[in-house]
């Protein structure tokens, strides 16, 4: 395996991780306080963009295009993720209740976006995506 194929298989199971740290914070946000939510929501921001700059990196180091057009879709989906997620804070801080976003597409719409987005990334079933 190329070192690009290992970096790759390493980041797609780090975004994997995130999925599945984002789909228990998304399940306890509706019961946090404001302060604890916020608290959570910054370590949240941080690895969303950790993962995001991990993902272009990959990306950037790709030995053909066609490689890395998977993987700039999961970075892609985890930005979009990162703005659901903000967008519905907000809109839980203004009207008290986990709201959607802009586009009416929900910070869980968002996560399963990503989700979908890593699966088809996964061409050559190295890497174990549940």
């Amino acid at each position: 395996m190329s070192t690009w194929e290992q970096q790759r298989q390493a980041v797609l199971l780090q975004t994997s991780d995130l999925h599945d740290r984002t789909t228990m914070f998304l399940a306890r946000w509706p019961t946090v306080s404001e302060e604890e939510l916020a608290g959570m929501w910054s370590s949240q921001s941080n690895e969303l963009d950790r993962v995001r700059d991990d993902l272009r990196t990959v990306v950037s180091t790709a030995p053909r295009t066609d490689r890395a057009a998977p993987l700039q879709d999961v970075a892609d989906a985890v930005d979009d993720l990162r703005v659901a997620m903000a967008n519905s804070l907000r809109a839980r801080a203004m009207a008290g209740e986990n709201g959607a976003d802009s586009t009416g597409r929900s910070a869980a719409d968002a996560n399963a976006a990503l989700l979908s987005s890593l699966r088809r990334a996964r061409t050559d079933g190295q890497v174990k995506i549940s």
